[in-house]
Protein backbone atom coordinates (compact mmCIF):
# COMPACT_ATOMS: atom_id res chain seq x y z
CA UNK A 1 0.00 0.00 0.00
CA UNK A 2 1.10 3.18 -0.97
CA UNK A 3 1.08 6.21 1.46
CA UNK A 4 0.75 9.77 0.51
CA UNK A 5 2.79 12.08 2.19
CA UNK A 6 1.88 15.80 1.64
CA UNK A 7 3.81 17.91 2.64
CA UNK A 8 2.71 21.28 4.18
CA UNK A 9 4.01 24.52 5.15
CA UNK A 10 2.10 27.65 5.83
CA UNK A 11 4.06 30.69 4.86
CA UNK A 12 1.01 31.99 2.96
CA UNK A 13 -1.84 30.93 5.56
CA UNK A 14 0.04 32.41 8.58
CA UNK A 15 1.67 34.74 6.88
CA UNK A 16 4.98 34.45 7.82
CA UNK A 17 7.46 36.96 6.80
CA UNK A 18 7.02 40.21 4.48
CA UNK A 19 4.78 39.59 1.38
CA UNK A 20 8.18 39.95 -1.23
CA UNK A 21 10.05 37.14 0.36
CA UNK A 22 6.71 34.45 0.65
CA UNK A 23 6.79 33.01 -2.75
CA UNK A 24 10.57 32.10 -2.15
CA UNK A 25 10.05 31.09 1.48
CA UNK A 26 6.90 28.69 0.33
CA UNK A 27 9.02 27.24 -2.62
CA UNK A 28 12.20 26.80 -0.81
CA UNK A 29 10.32 24.76 1.40
CA UNK A 30 8.26 22.77 -0.68
CA UNK A 31 11.11 21.76 -2.84
CA UNK A 32 12.95 20.55 0.08
CA UNK A 33 10.20 18.75 1.50
CA UNK A 34 10.03 16.72 -2.02
CA UNK A 35 13.72 16.44 -2.44
CA UNK A 36 13.19 14.41 1.20
CA UNK A 37 10.09 12.63 -0.57
CA UNK A 38 6.89 14.13 -0.11
CA UNK A 39 4.85 13.52 -2.17
CA UNK A 40 2.58 15.84 -2.78
CA UNK A 41 3.56 19.85 -1.44
CA UNK A 42 0.17 21.60 0.11
CA UNK A 43 0.64 25.63 0.28
CA UNK A 44 -2.59 26.67 2.57
CA UNK A 45 -3.70 30.23 1.71
CA UNK A 46 -2.70 31.07 -1.21
CA UNK A 47 -5.68 32.27 -3.19
CA UNK A 48 -4.98 34.79 -6.53
CA UNK A 49 -4.54 32.86 -9.43
CA UNK A 50 -1.22 34.48 -11.30
CA UNK A 51 0.48 33.06 -7.12
CA UNK A 52 -1.26 29.42 -7.94
CA UNK A 53 0.40 29.38 -11.21
CA UNK A 54 3.38 30.41 -10.29
CA UNK A 55 3.82 27.90 -7.70
CA UNK A 56 2.63 25.09 -9.58
CA UNK A 57 5.27 26.03 -12.08
CA UNK A 58 7.94 26.46 -9.20
CA UNK A 59 7.42 24.02 -7.43
CA UNK A 60 9.72 20.11 -8.38
CA UNK A 61 5.58 17.98 -7.58
CA UNK A 62 2.16 18.08 -7.26
CA UNK A 63 0.73 20.81 -5.80
CA UNK A 64 -2.40 21.00 -3.26
CA UNK A 65 -4.24 23.74 -2.26
CA UNK A 66 -6.55 24.94 -0.20
CA UNK A 67 -9.91 26.56 -1.63
CA UNK A 68 -10.72 29.75 -0.11
CA UNK A 69 -13.59 32.50 -0.79
CA UNK A 70 -11.14 34.23 -2.94
CA UNK A 71 -9.81 31.11 -4.69
CA UNK A 72 -10.83 30.63 -8.42
CA UNK A 73 -12.76 27.97 -9.34
CA UNK A 74 -11.94 24.27 -9.89
CA UNK A 75 -11.73 24.08 -13.67
CA UNK A 76 -9.19 27.65 -13.89
CA UNK A 77 -7.34 26.06 -10.65
CA UNK A 78 -6.54 22.61 -12.66
CA UNK A 79 -5.58 25.07 -15.98
CA UNK A 80 -2.86 26.72 -13.53
CA UNK A 81 -1.77 23.27 -12.27
CA UNK A 82 -2.87 22.34 -9.23
CA UNK A 83 -3.06 18.38 -9.20
CA UNK A 84 -5.16 18.42 -5.54
CA UNK A 85 -7.67 21.15 -3.78
CA UNK A 86 -8.22 20.54 -0.35
CA UNK A 87 -11.71 22.08 1.57
CA UNK A 88 -10.47 22.25 5.11
CA UNK A 89 -13.08 22.60 7.76
CA UNK A 90 -14.59 24.90 5.29
CA UNK A 91 -17.73 22.03 4.33
CA UNK A 92 -18.16 21.24 8.07
CA UNK A 93 -18.20 25.02 9.32
CA UNK A 94 -20.97 25.62 6.30
CA UNK A 95 -22.86 23.20 8.31
CA UNK A 96 -22.33 24.44 11.88
CA UNK A 97 -23.25 28.06 10.13
CA UNK A 98 -26.62 26.10 8.95
CA UNK A 99 -27.07 24.84 12.53
CA UNK A 100 -26.45 28.22 14.07
CA UNK A 101 -29.06 29.74 12.00
CA UNK A 102 -31.60 27.18 13.41
CA UNK A 103 -30.62 27.59 16.61
CA UNK A 104 -31.35 31.57 16.48
CA UNK A 105 -34.40 30.91 14.53
CA UNK A 106 -35.53 28.34 16.97
CA UNK A 107 -34.54 30.45 20.03
CA UNK A 108 -35.41 33.96 18.54
CA UNK A 109 -38.63 32.84 16.86
CA UNK A 110 -39.89 29.77 18.02
CA UNK A 111 -39.87 28.35 14.34
CA UNK A 112 -37.34 26.22 12.29
CA UNK A 113 -37.90 27.53 9.02
CA UNK A 114 -34.45 27.13 7.79
CA UNK A 115 -34.02 23.63 8.09
CA UNK A 116 -37.29 23.01 5.67
CA UNK A 117 -35.65 25.91 3.16
CA UNK A 118 -32.13 24.08 3.26
CA UNK A 119 -32.66 20.48 4.09
CA UNK A 120 -32.12 17.92 1.10
CA UNK A 121 -34.74 15.54 0.25
CA UNK A 122 -34.71 12.10 1.25
CA UNK A 123 -34.67 10.76 -2.29
CA UNK A 124 -31.36 13.29 -2.97
CA UNK A 125 -29.47 11.84 0.59
CA UNK A 126 -30.04 8.24 -0.64
CA UNK A 127 -28.47 8.90 -4.05
CA UNK A 128 -25.24 10.58 -2.26
CA UNK A 129 -24.45 7.26 -0.77
CA UNK A 130 -25.71 4.79 -3.40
Amino acid sequence: MHIVINARTDVYLDQVGEPATRFEHTVGRLNAYRQAGADCLFAPGVQDAETIGKLAKAVNGPLNILAGPATPPIARIEQLGVARVSFGSWPHRAALGLFSRFVAELSGLGTFRVLADLAIPYSELNKLVE
